[in-house]
């Protein structure tokens, strides 16, 4: 036993660890090593982990795990768990964030696989309707204070918000759940505070 550990501690995991998770899981779908109904069935596991040790069970065949890259806890009670590694290069991840201002993308624009979504007190919207997306699962690690975040997806296009948490803020999405196969799935993950989620449909007229 390594010398300060505390026998038999559980440690609770941290939302970057669950992002982490999040990570290989796509991985494996890339690797066709599971299917997208896979997929989310893995991805509701991960969002109700707790531990450190729940997060064995959505990974229990596949040959890449977030727990054996998890540090173990050697310092007195209250300290830090260390982070994992990234499951790929960091540049994989692109970052759009935003304070007090209002941040819009539409038009004809590449979505990568992998967004992390920051909003303080303005306000984003990502209009996917005309964008390229060459991957047939996005996901978006969401932390919205206390402005606004708006996905628009365009017909066909399903979003899974089950690994949102609220705060004081709301969170909705007015789009199919369940994946279709030919067609983008959105996995959102993260937290709302006293701000505003929505994932819908263009408005016209």
């Amino acid at each position: 036993m390594t010398d300060g550990a505390v026998p038999g501690r559980q440690v609770r995991i941290s939302d970057a660890d669950r992002e982490r998770a999040a990570q290989l899981l796509q991985q494996a779908l890339t690797e066709g090593r599971i299917s997208i109904a896979e997929l989310d069935e893995r991805m509701q596991q991960l969002y109700e982990a707790r531990f450190a040790n729940d997060l064995e069970a959505p990974f229990v065949d596949l040959p890449s795990s977030p727990v054996a890259a998890l540090a173990p806890f050697t310092g007195p009670v209250g300290g830090v768990l260390a982070g994992a590694p990234t499951a790929s290069d960091p540049g994989d991840v692109v970052t759009l964030s935003t304070g007090w201002a209002t941040l819009k993308r539409d038009g004809r624009w590449v979505v990568p696989a992998r967004l992390s979504v920051e909003v303080s007190a303005g306000s984003m919207v990502l209009d996917c309707t005309q964008a390229q997306i060459p991957h047939r699962v996005v996901s978006i690690g969401v932390s919205v204070r206390s402005g606004s975040f708006k996905l628009i997806l365009g017909p066909g296009m399903t979003a899974d918000i089950n690994g949102i948490s609220l705060k004081s803020g709301t969170a909705r999405s007015k789009v199919d759940a369940v994946p279709d196969q030919m067609q983008p799935h959105f996995v959102l993950s993260g937290t709302v505070g006293s701000g505003s989620l929505i994932v819908r449909r263009p408005l016209f007229g």
